[in-house]
């Protein structure tokens, strides 16, 4: 796959500089060799590393693939919305399965008018359900009694520290405005593929509110370098998210609110 390890182009014709090969670290590499041969392998450690980088390369070639396809079909639906007089917002409180049973045939007259009031009852079924609050994790019955907010432990990318304006992206106002990205602290909810086009615009960090250490994002943010902080839970992430400002030590794994 040209264009680096996860199969995107280079743009223009700057030089394409070779990555160095990602290796066990020599303290880890012996133990690895053990561990196959005491469970029966003939492969070696070597080869495993080299298995496991292709399988992530190739996974996110894959992935950027179908999203690329997914985006499309996406874009295809808004105009459609756009043409029956629904947009993006009403749009995703649509049921899938109610727009592709046109796919074989044409909308009836009253199609639009079926569709906002079946809108209108997801709406208010979505506000009721987003003031429920619920655990991570539901281990009993008590659970949904008392429900205890779980601190988790991010999964930091990089050594790196950086101090910055903090810039949380929700996705319906990103449609009509896009605030200045450079040299911020991103924050976003889901570390998704759809989200690369923010390594484009010169942020100083990224911090999410789910995902987890093979998540696209963390792959992509070791890639360039960019210090990030995946997959912070509920607590962390709301708290960041009220402040201007916030510190990102991936070296000293802290992530919070920081007053300039």
């Amino acid at each position: 796959f040209a264009g680096g390890p996860t199969g995107h182009a280079n743009a223009g014709s700057a030089p394409v500089v070779p990555r160095k090969e990602a290796t066990f670290p020599s303290e880890v590499a012996g133990v690895v060799d053990n561990l196959i041969r005491e469970y029966g392998f003939t492969f070696s450690g070597t080869d495993l590393n080299r298995f496991i980088v292709r399988a992530v390369r190739l996974r996110e070639a894959v992935k950027f693939e179908f999203t690329k396809n997914l985006s499309a079909a996406l874009s295809l639906l808004v105009e459609f919305g756009e043409y029956h007089g629904l947009n993006r917002e009403s749009l995703s409180f649509l049921p899938i399965e109610h727009l592709l049973a046109l796919a074989n045939r044409s909308p009836a007259a009253d199609w639009a008018a079926g569709a906002r009031k079946l809108i209108d009852q997801n709406r208010i079924r979505y506000e009721l359900v987003a003031a429920i609050s619920l655990p991570d994790l539901i281990f009993s019955e008590r659970d949904l009694e008392v429900v205890a907010l779980q601190r988790r432990r991010p999964n930091f990318v990089t050594q790196k520290r950086v101090v910055a304006r903090a810039c949380r992206l929700v996705t319906n106002q990103m449609t009509t405005s896009m605030p200045d990205l450079a040299g911020a602290i991103v924050l976003i909810e889901n570390a998704d593929p759809g989200f690369d086009w923010l390594f484009g615009k010169g942020i100083g960090g990224l911090v999410t509110k789910f995902g987890g250490a093979a998540s696209h994002m963390t792959i992509r943010c070791a890639e360039f370098g960019l210090p990030a902080a995946i997959g912070c839970g509920e607590q962390i992430f709301e708290g960041l998210s009220g402040a201007e400002s916030a510190l990102l030590d991936c070296a000293e794994q802290r992530v919070e609110p920081y007053a300039l």
